[in-house]
């Protein structure tokens, strides 16, 4: 959050939900729905409150699940969407805006795909670091070793992002379609 408050001036409110209280790879696995719920109620209350702010949506990995479900509560209501960034966004999660995927990052490539089939994310942004080439069964085997260890490295590897990474000003693409 850092990054937004340097890039604004210090011009921002940052307001943040817990949606639940149970660690992130279970919420994903058993209730991912709590994630857009919390998202959607605070558009709500930003709109009821502040209708005419614009609001920049930042999620990482389980959060942009609330990101997608925002943008989306966002346009049903009218709150103007001005930015949306996205951190270590898990494999299935819809990227609505601008994208960051740390090449060593096997949350936004795992997937039951990867034993027949290569990811479809490439990375985008962090550290460069080279991802092994794909192997049918091997990658998928690979890659869910590496989740248990995906918060273990410093930021920019692996699922962990850099606090001071500032969302862009550029304009947002539209919503993507509610499910």
């Amino acid at each position: 959050m850092r990054g937004v408050e340097e890039t604004l001036g210090g011009d921002s409110a940052i307001v943040a939900v817990q949606y639940t209280q149970m660690p992130s790879w279970q919420s994903f696995l058993l209730h991912r729905a709590a994630a857009a719920a919390a998202a959607r109620a605070l558009i709500d209350e930003l709109h009821r409150r502040a209708p005419s702010t614009p609001v920049r949506l930042y999620g990482q990995s389980l959060g942009t699940v609330g990101v997608v479900a925002a943008r989306q509560r966002a346009a049903q209501v009218g709150q103007r969407v001005e930015a949306v960034v996205q951190a270590g966004t898990p494999a299935g999660v819809p990227v609505t805006g601008v994208a960051q995927l740390n090449a060593s990052d096997p949350v936004g490539i795992w997937s039951p795909r990867l034993l027949v089939a290569p990811p479809d994310r490439t990375a985008l942004g962090g550290r460069t670091t080279p991802r092994p080439m794909w192997l049918p069964l091997v990658s998928f085997v690979q890659a869910t070793v590496d989740l248990l260890g995906a918060t273990a490295p410093p930021p920019g590897l692996g699922h962990r992002y850099d606090e001071r990474r500032a969302p862009p000003s550029s304009p947002t693409s539209p919503p993507p379609p509610p499910p």
